[in-house]
């Protein structure tokens, strides 16, 4: 019986001990505290440390070690940080916090959830600032994130309890894909190599984390099969981003592209030291001055054929199985995305508008070039889209919408989930009525086919000279934080009345292979 009794006791002395142990909190953390909640939730889950003192000091400014101390008790174990006794900024509280514990970072910023003023989207710490938009830390101003500011200790026990609070905050890649690719078998091998070439590998000193991963995208990428779909590295990325803006450069004028792993000529710019050599689309450049281009990038590619005004480069191309070699002379290159003027032939007055390219300005000099002609009374327009490789479709979209008054499908798109939608111009109708030519040939693909199927299938223009590129589908670009891009395609589109152009191209309503010739036939229309 006393043994029973002393059982019995030393159980309930021991329940009392634990029943202070659990309610004796933070002398100096009163309810009425703004971190209260997040502070008393935390050390109820055994998440933060007890001192001798039983006071927390939660409004002393924080130093690295007082996070570190606080990481070590919500862990549970040693963090391996760096010690350091300075105050500490919220911008390293959130890095160490986030780093320590595995949060993982976006590497894209969505600009339309991106609430800060004093930090930038595109800055190298936008990914932190971001992420602690989705974990819910602000200012009192929530419009301000304040990188600098020194936190206080309570601060930085409510970073973490924010982070606790949230849903699976150890990983946010919680997307059923990033599961499946976490879960496949496949991944523990990719995992491996990774660990061997880093602990095992003899010349690991010399590996270069960014390297690794970016060329495992890149064969990721490849395997995919499919030539508009690339991802390219900062430098790649900037030319390639190049051509859908206005732009001034030296060079031989032609835009070239990475298809089916070779490096292909979309299409030379008229009147361009390309153009007048006999440079066409679709030519496989083989060499330049003498150099294979095996193995180089697009970037490094486009480097070779660019250099000073009056200096020579010599191409060679792979066409229809034959080798030619093309000596040029550079030339200072102003690309404009549309240029127009008045064609006045037989006293009568037809408006010409050249689009280059379809940019993100395009439209509206479209519609002013458009307007600056209607001043003249002329009896029609020729678009001309020769050579021109497209660009963004929703420019494509409008422009076609000033043909008709009449709100109308500009194309038709599928995805790969079966999904089809139907892109509708806006009516706009501004040159709706007048007579209409449009000339295209190998060199017009994507955004050019765009508007030039769509003018077609409305039965209100008549094109004219060579079958366009024959590239049906559509791409979206995401943007990293380094500058990076991955370029996908994500839909395939057919024009309004159904026609699939992918591969094949839109033939015009009057063949003609000769350029001067194309003109010509053109005006006789009006």
């Amino acid at each position: 019986m006393k043994k029973l009794v002393l059982i019995l006791t030393i159980f309930f002395f021991q329940l009392v001990i634990g029943i202070q142990s659990v309610s004796a909190f933070y002398s100096d953390i009163q309810t009425d505290y703004k971190y209260y909640t997040g502070i008393k939730t935390l050390y109820d889950k055994n998440k933060l440390p007890e001192f001798t003192d039983n006071q927390f000091h939660p409004d002393d400014k924080a130093t690295t070690d007082d996070l570190n101390t606080l990481l070590k008790f919500y862990l549970g174990q040693e963090t391996g940080n760096k010690s350091s006794k300075k105050p500490l900024s919220k911008l390293s509280a959130l890095s160490t916090i986030f780093n320590t514990l595995g949060i993982q970072l976006d590497a894209k910023i969505n600009t339309d959830t991106f609430l800060f003023k004093d930090i930038k989207p595109t800055s190298k710490n936008a990914n932190i600032a971001a992420k602690s938009i989705e974990l819910g830390i602000f200012e009192k101003d929530k419009n301000i994130f304040r990188a600098g500011k020194r936190i206080t200790k309570g601060e930085a026990a409510y970073y973490l309890y924010k982070v606790y609070s949230a849903p699976n905050p150890s990983n946010t890649t919680n997307d059923k894909y990033s599961q499946e690719l976490i879960n496949n078998p496949e991944f523990l091998k990719l995992v491996d190599v990774w660990k061997i070439l880093k602990s095992d590998f003899l010349y690991k000193d010399k590996l270069n984390d960014k390297d690794l991963i970016t060329e495992a995208i890149k064969g990721m990428v490849e395997s995919a099969k499919d030539q508009y779909t690339i991802f390219e590295q900062p430098t790649e990325a900037k030319e390639f981003l190049k051509h859908l803006s206005d732009n001034i450069y030296e060079g031989v004028g032609m835009q070239v592209d990475l298809i089916d792993n070779s490096i292909r000529v979309v299409s030379p710019l008229d009147n361009s030291p390309a153009e007048k050599a006999g440079i066409k689309p679709n030519d496989i450049i083989t060499e330049i001055d003498g150099t294979s281009v095996i193995g180089m990038t697009l970037d490094e590619v486009a480097a070779k054929i660019k250099g000073l005004a009056g200096t020579t480069v010599k191409i060679k191309v792979l066409r229809d199985k034959s080798e030619i070699t093309f000596e040029m002379k550079r030339e200072k290159i102003t690309q404009k995305s549309i240029q127009y003027k008045t064609l006045d032939k037989n006293n009568k007055k037809i408006g010409y508008i050249k689009i280059n390219t379809f940019g993100t300005n395009t439209y509206q000099d479209f519609m002013d070039a458009a307007k600056s002609i209607l001043k003249e009374s002329p009896r029609g327009f020729i678009i001309d889209l020769r050579n021109d490789p497209g660009g963004y479709m929703d420019t494509a979209t409008l422009i076609a919408g000033l043909f008709t008054k009449d709100i109308k499908i500009a194309l038709n798109l599928k995805s790969g989930n079966g999904t089809e939608n139907k892109v509708m111009t806006d009516g706009n109708g501004l040159l709706s009525g007048y007579k209409i030519a449009v000339l295209i040939n190998g060199g017009s693909a994507s955004s050019s086919e765009i508007l030039a199927g769509a003018l077609k299938d409305y039965g209100v223009a008549t094109l004219i000279g060579e079958k366009s590129f024959g590239k049906g589908t559509v791409q979206q670009l995401e943007e990293y934080q380094d500058g990076s891009i991955f370029k996908y395609t994500i839909q395939q589109w057919f024009t309004p009345n159904g026609t699939d152009i992918n591969g094949k191209g839109i033939s015009p309503d009057i063949i003609e292979t000769n350029k001067e010739q194309q003109l010509i036939k053109a005006e006789e229309l009006f």
